[in-house]
Parts: C-alpha cells; structure tokens; sequence
C-alpha cells in the first residue's frame, strides 16, 4: 500500500495543488457579482482564434521534429505532439508527455530515455523564454528599457551552452549515460547513444520554440482577448502568455484543473479586471485549449497508438 502511494506521489500533489487552487478561488469569488456580470462576447473571433491554436501546435510539432534531429516523419512528431498535449488533458502526472514517448518508440524505434532527455531540454527552452517575457513584461509597467539587458544575457548564455555541448558533447551524453545504467542497474554500454541533439537541430529547435511563445502563441491570446471584448494591447497579450502558462507548468489535476483557472484569472486581475471576470474568461479559456486537444488526443490514441506493445523504455536510439 506505502509502495501504491509512494508511486502515485505526483498525482497526489497534483489533486492537491488543484484542491487549494480551487479551494483559493471558491473563497475569493463575490457569488453576486459574478452573477450579474456583463460578458461581451464575440463569437466571430473564435474562428482566428482556433486557427491561431492550430498553428502554434503545427510549431510545438515542428519543435519535437527538429529535436529529434528529423527522425520519422513530420506526421510522427505532429500526432506524438497531440497525444502530449490532449493527454495531459486526460491524465493525471502530465501523463500525456509519457504517451508520447511511448507512441514516438512505435513510429520511430527512439528509446524512451533519449526521448524524456530531449524533453526535458524541450522544456529547459522554455523557461528562458517565460522569463524573458516576465521580464519584458515588467519593463513595459516600469517603462524602464534597462531591463531588457537581463533577457539579452540569458539568450546570449543558452547560445554559449549549446556551442559548448556541440564542442563537448561526450560530457553531458557520457553523464547521462551513466545515470541511465545505474537506474537500469545494467551492464549494457550507452557511451554510443546521442542523448543531445547536434548543435544546427538544437539551434533550430531555440528557434523555433522563441517563434511559437511570440507568434502563434501571441495570435491565439490576442483573439481571445478580442473574443471576451477585452482590447488588446502587447502587455496584456504578454501577461496572459506568461500567466496560462505558469497554469500548465505547476503540479496540478488533469489540464491544470483549478491552478489554471487561478493563474489566469490572476492575470486579468493584474490586468485591472475583477476576479469574478478572470475567473468566468480562465473557465471559457481553459475549456477552449483542452477539449478540442482532448478529442483529438483521443482520435489518435484509438486509431494509431498500438496498445498491444508491452510499455518498455528499451529499445534502440539514435547514436
């Protein structure tokens, strides 16, 4: 039973940061004014909006095509995309990420582990990015320029560590290779297996991932926020970025249950709305992002994710 918990540990904090979030919001919520809230909505914008998703997750595909250095085809990579970002919809501990590597071994025989490295540097992009726009953002309410130094330099450090990984690769892949063999507790020698991707797909792939926050990502944002009759302005299309994210990074229940409805309702409570507003447009935001990536999480897990083949992070990868 102890081994039982011990194991479902992340889905626990995950119900757990979901019950204070929601428990967070239950408390701060004027019942009244929630109910006599005057919404104007434009359902003509629901159509740029949805194409603007679809665009950012063509680029969220292209991103996992270019870090696995183009092995498969981009349809791989697309449908592998889906079933992360619909799964994690679905399941508990960002379940859908480990449905993607498992469905991206079928198509392409990449081992579990050279996938979960890549992600994890998938995710490393990210954060320099989120920061920035932190950073950006705050420039904007101080009005003070200087600040955007400090994004310039972590853009100028991740350019020197992926020179230095392409210089050295043996260090990084060498060290994982290690850590791979002890937790495995075999004998088997993975000092062949490229863990890092080479530098042009790493290059690529920065660059792509800077493209989808501040292009596609700021499109579908910017008609959301026409959609719920809010004008727009790049501060604001800023902090929602930085806010839904935030949502999805942090433990939660399945697709940010409550911690997405509070982090995004916080941001258009910065944004001079009232927390009964940010609240009602996080709740129509978050059902917009996850049920159509749920449905078609669900299309490609019932049509191609072949169910039969035993769970194993073995397998070949690329050397």
């Amino acid at each position: 039973m102890i081994s039982w918990l011990w194991k479902q540990r992340k889905a626990f904090l995950g119900l757990f940061m979901s019950a204070g979030a929601a428990y967070y919001i239950w408390r701060r919520l004027d019942w009244q004014a929630l109910s006599s809230l005057q919404t104007d909505f434009h359902p003509g914008y629901i159509l740029p909006f949805g194409a603007a998703l679809v665009f950012m997750h063509a680029s969220f595909a292209l991103r996992w095509h270019f870090m696995n250095e183009r092995i498969g085809r981009y349809a791989a990579s697309a449908a592998a995309t889906v079933l992360a970002t619909g799964g994690n919809a679905l399941l508990p501990a960002r379940g859908g990420d480990i449905l993607r590597m498992l469905y991206f071994k079928q198509k392409t025989g990449q081992s579990v582990t050279v996938s979960a490295v890549r992600a994890i540097l998938e995710k490393g992009m990210d954060l320099p990015v989120l920061l920035s726009t932190v950073l950006i953002t705050y420039s904007a309410f101080q009005k003070d320029l200087r600040i955007l130094v400090v994004p310039a330099v972590m853009f100028a450090a991740i350019l020197g560590a992926m020179v230095f990984v392409q210089i050295r690769p043996d260090i990084l892949n060498n060290l994982i290779a290690r850590l791979e063999k002890f937790f495995r507790k075999d004998s088997q020698d993975r000092s062949s297996v490229r863990y890092i991707p080479a530098f042009g797909y790493l290059w690529r792939t920065f660059g792509v991932t800077v493209f989808m926050w501040y292009v596609p990502a700021a499109m579908a944002y910017y008609a959301f926020l026409l959609f719920v009759g809010i004008e727009p302005t790049a501060t604001a299309v800023l902090v929602l970025i930085l806010f839904a994210a935030l949502g999805v990074a942090l433990p939660s229940a399945p697709s940010g249950l409550g911690v997405f409805h509070a982090s995004v309702a916080s941001a258009f409570e910065l944004l001079g709305y009232g927390w009964e507003s940010g609240v009602l447009y996080a709740t129509v935001l978050h059902a917009f992002l996850n049920l159509p990536l749920a449905a078609a999480a669900l299309v490609v897990y019932v049509a191609d994710y072949d169910r039969t083949k035993p769970a194993s992070t073995a397998g070949p990868s690329p050397g």
